[in-house]
């Protein structure tokens, strides 16, 4: 399972190692930068999916670095100052901080903002697609449902979103053979045949009460939501 990056960008060194901790702690990756240039450097070279900030950056302007920020990463950025009146909250926000955090507040409050975030972007970048109780993620292809891992190859994982994207609608046989395989060879009615039964499979192991997919037999296949209780 891959892990979240969180970039840590704070005045206070000290600090910023002791958030750092935390995060690694509590199962982030975490990349700490000295001052801008090196957050520049970070954001370019890694993938981050949040930032915690304080309201000032070595000698640059309040704030003024938050747009910096925005202009390189879409990832929710956090404000973590001992300055938090609802001036300066205000002036964060308006800047285009996704959250502000008094820096007297415990690291292990912060930790839970962070998840929050992080949640809460992967949402509405469609990263999770969710169709209770399946779960897809995109950017890491896991799979759960019911709580519960699934093992999907990748081809099989298309294959789910692919018909997930119009729930109750036959998709074709050919047309998933082309929009998964990508070939311009005759379709293959078999192999796909073959991967619906693999995916049915490793969903019944977990629960074996619901159906996602329904076959519409010479033509399809559809991922049925709710699902429908398994024959």
């Amino acid at each position: 399972m891959s892990k979240d990056t969180v970039l840590v960008l704070l005045d206070d060194q000290e600090k910023s190692v002791k958030i750092s901790k935390y995060l690694k702690d509590a199962g982030f990756k975490s990349a700490v930068a000295s001052n801008l240039a090196d957050a520049e450097k970070l954001i370019s070279g890694e993938d981050i999916d949040l930032v915690i900030t304080d309201d000032k950056v070595g000698v640059t302007k309040r704030f003024m670095h938050i747009g910096i920020i925005r202009s390189l990463t879409a990832a929710p950025v956090i404000i973590y100052s001992a300055k938090a009146s609802i001036i300066d909250k205000t002036s964060g926000y308006e800047a285009g901080c996704d959250d502000y955090l008094s820096g007297t507040a415990d690291i292990e409050e912060l930790m839970l903002h962070v998840s929050s975030l992080i949640r809460r972007a992967r949402k509405s970048d469609n990263i999770l697609v969710e169709f209770p109780p399946l779960t897809m993620n995109l950017k890491t292809r896991e799979v759960t449902l019911d709580g519960k891992p699934v093992k999907l190859t990748n081809r099989e994982f298309e294959i789910v979103y692919l018909l997930a994207e119009t729930p109750n609608k036959t998709v074709g046989i050919s047309e998933i053979y082309k929009k998964v395989w990508g070939e311009d060879t005759p379709c293959d009615n078999h192999l796909v045949m073959v991967n619906i039964s693999y995916i049915r499979k490793k969903f019944e192991k977990v629960l074996p009460d619901r159906n996602f997919i329904r076959t519409s037999w010479g033509v399809g296949y559809s991922f049925t939501y709710p699902p429908v209780p398994a024959n």
